[in-house]
């Protein structure tokens, strides 16, 4: 196994989505709802920080390489996409020194049922943080996985897909990072 620790940094704001569980009381407008539960969005630890989930990393890692579709040499016309797949892991999530209600936010209009294009939109206020920065643990169990390759898909992953909501990957602007420093672990 080899681990990689890579130290990232935002190039664009992160903007957490996790689903919101508190329903709307009888009587609420949408708004006063909105201000009351925006902050559920963001992931959190047991203290209260916020944290960049380790999940998100690891999606935005393997999209990356799925995207890049790096061929194997030697292997005729396979791939390393497989290997990333199931041969990667986040150790943990990103805790950021951030408190929860810390975060600021910012109005936008947005699909109502944002799975679906079909809705109309409303007034959702989301939570937007400009600045983060970390290290993240990669856990590389796939020895097929070289140290160039995966810093390839790593630096792609930061630049073109990105994490959280808005990211590039889904035609958004936000979740970018740039990789700062890299350590490759062989032992």
């Amino acid at each position: 196994m080899i681990t990689v620790v890579a130290s990232l940094q935002s190039t664009s704001p992160y903007s957490p989505s996790y689903f919101l569980q508190s329903p709307q009381d009888p009587g609420e407008t949408g708004r006063e709802y909105e201000l009351r539960v925006w902050r559920e969005r963001i992931h959190r630890d047991k203290q209260g920080h916020v944290v960049i989930p380790s999940n998100q990393l690891s999606r935005a890692l393997k999209t990356a390489a799925s995207y890049l579709n790096i061929k194997i040499p030697g292997e005729r016309n396979r791939t390393f996409t497989k290997h990333f797949d199931s041969g990667v892991r986040v150790l943990r999530a990103l805790p950021l020194p951030l408190k929860v209600e810390d975060v600021e936010g910012e109005w936008l209009m947005l699909h109502a049922q944002p799975s679906s294009t079909s809705q109309g939109k409303v007034p959702k206020y989301m939570p937007r943080i400009d600045h983060w920065e970390g290290e993240v643990t990669y856990l590389v169990f796939d020895p097929k996985i070289t140290k160039d390759v995966f810093y390839q898909v790593l630096v792609y992953s930061g630049s073109q897909i990105g994490i959280g909501r808005w990211r590039s990957s889904n035609k958004g602007e936000y979740g970018n990072y740039s990789v700062e420093k890299f350590t490759w672990n062989t032992e």
